[in-house]
């Protein structure tokens, strides 16, 4: 895609005078998310490890980096490489051209994806290419969230990915995407189905979230609003996942991890006794 004079990618440049490299991979999450978001349990060296790293963390330092005047046209997406996605792309769009439908309608599509899908956390893979997760479902945000951003660019749209966390919850990450239309990033969460819009239905981006918590509440009506939480935006990392750089990352496919483990477990039981740090994350180093 066209390259904004200073992305999300970028090394370690300086934004007015603060070196970037110190908002860089997790470091400005709190430290149990730090933790947390590194014991993703698909295969060291894969497509979220690399990523992880890229991060930026968004804040006042760092926003103009993120959201600069000069926003990208449209991906390098060579046609036809793809071909799988595409066939999703044309399904989930049908013969609709508008901007706004296109987005709505591949973020309802793959929320019914991750509606479909009931597998036993213990059964549960993370990771494998957008094609192999399309091709077995998944109600995991993160693999659901990289779907999203290569199904976005192949029908002409520029995303990037995003991570979020609430701070003051265990366990609270989520990944959603901004969508880039008419000039302007917009978030989206296709696990919770929602797109979200300022009240002119023009595109909210996750700053604009963050700086506004009405934005977010405004967009309650939804069946699932777990996520859908003002305090879920409260810190945020972006990356660049351009679909054109397929080829230099590797798609592992992993189960859950011990440290995994016993949080689903938890989770599947309704957390008795109440959430919390169950691996000592919040403990002082």
């Amino acid at each position: 895609m066209v390259k904004p004079s200073a992305d999300s990618s970028a090394g370690d440049s300086e934004s007015g005078g603060v070196p970037l490299a110190r908002f860089r991979g997790v470091r400005g999450f709190t430290r149990p998310y730090q933790l947390m978001f590194r014991q993703y349990p698909t295969p060291e060296g894969s497509v979220e490890h690399v990523l992880l790293d890229r991060w930026l963390y968004l804040c006042a330092a760092t926003k103009d980096v993120l959201y600069p005047r000069e926003v990208p046209s449209r991906p390098m997406y060579k046609r036809g490489s793809r071909p799988e996605m595409e066939r999703f792309v044309q399904g989930a769009c049908t013969t609709e051209r508008g901007l706004g439908v296109v987005v709505e309608r591949i973020c309802t599509e793959l929320a019914r994806l991750a509606g479909r899908n009931n597998t036993p956390w213990p059964d549960l893979l993370f990771g494998g290419t957008e094609e192999e997760i399309l091709l077995r479902g998944t109600n995991l945000c993160g693999d659901l969230s990289r779907v999203a951003c290569v199904a976005f660019q192949v029908a002409g749209l520029p995303s990037r990915l995003v991570f979020l966390a609430d701070p003051t919850r265990p366990y609270y990450g989520h990944g959603i995407i901004e969508v880039s239309r008419g000039g302007n990033w917009g978030a989206v969460d296709c696990l919770s189905n929602v797109v979200y819009r300022k009240a002119d239905a023009s595109p909210a981006s996750v700053w604009e979230l963050q700086q506004d918590p009405d934005l977010v509440v405004r967009h309650q009506a939804g069946e699932f609003t777990t996520y859908v939480q003002a305090s879920q935006f409260r810190d945020a990392a972006i990356v660049d996942y351009p679909v054109e750089e397929r080829a230099s990352f590797s798609y592992g496919v992993g189960r859950a991890n011990s440290y995994y483990a016993a949080i689903l477990e938890m989770a599947d039981k309704g957390w008795p006794g109440g959430s919390r740090w169950l691996h000592g994350e919040d403990s002082e180093e």
